[in-house]
């Protein structure tokens, strides 16, 4: 994901991807910790989805480092 927001800033053709008017990186389904919560889901009993914390150790401070 970071090496993603970097690529968003890189300037090695010219221009970012920024700059051409990309604002949006998408966090597909892997972040996932599929099979572990309520029922064999991805969410716990509220409904929020589980994180794969062997990925995404910290999610917050990831997306911290990238708004940065």
């Amino acid at each position: 994901m970071i090496i993603a927001a970097e690529a968003m800033l890189d300037k090695s053709r010219g221009v970012s991807l920024v700059e051409a008017g990309y604002n949006y990186i998408g966090l597909d389904d892997g972040y996932q910790a599929c099979g572990t919560g309520l029922n064999g889901s991805f969410h716990n009993r509220s409904g929020y989805p589980l994180i794969d914390s062997t990925k995404f150790p910290d999610m917050k401070a990831m997306v911290q480092h990238i708004h940065a």
